[in-house]
């Protein structure tokens, strides 16, 4: 448990330091093609929220098309969500294309989006493992332009697994990121 703990502290400290870095590298403008954001993965499945209710991992954004503010309007994320459980260990790692929509104009200090994109899916639970194609649907804030928060949710088609139940990897996910990363 003091290893998630940790994690949890690392993660963060890393965005956050990085986040900063970066604004001040960057001040002039916030058009960059990385970003990052750690997330936290709340899987729908029982079986999975029973390994843990709550999963950890990074992400990272390349952004590819941008708006008349430099803003990313079109990205491809890159993420990364692990749990072990006695002799088991479940994974997702989703690559996905996604679209940004915002509301309000491009020098506010706060902007809200929303956003959807397609991807395939990497999923493993105990010794099976499997691809999918799945969608994601998410809405945030910006803050200063570079900084935000982000509320997503991914939908995916159930896992088969040979006698047993299968496993839904849907799930909500809460990130804090930059758009102006590495």
């Amino acid at each position: 448990m003091t290893n998630r703990y940790l994690t949890i502290a690392l993660v963060f400290s890393l965005v956050s330091i990085l986040g900063c870095a970066a604004l001040a590298q960057y001040e002039s403008s916030n058009k960059s093609i990385f970003g990052v954001r750690a997330s936290m993965f709340c899987p729908s499945d029982s079986e999975l929220a029973d390994v843990n209710d709550i999963w950890l991992g990074p992400t990272v954004d390349y952004n590819m098309k941008f708006d008349e503010f430099d803003r990313p309007n079109f990205i491809i994320s890159a993420s990364f969500f692990s749990e072990e459980f006695g002799y088991y260990d479940a994974k997702m790692i989703p690559i996905t294309a996604s679209a940004i929509q915002r509301f309000g104009d491009g020098n506010s200090n706060m902007n809200w989006y929303v956003g959807s994109g397609v991807g395939m899916y990497s999923l493993k639970y105990g010794p099976y493992d499997s691809s999918k194609i799945g969608a994601s649907f998410f809405g945030g804030i910006e803050l200063s332009g570079a900084t935000f928060i982000e509320l997503r949710y991914d939908v995916l088609p159930k896992m088969s697994i040979p006698s047993s139940s299968d496993i839904d990897f849907s799930g909500l996910s809460l990130s804090i990121g930059t758009r102006i990363g590495i």
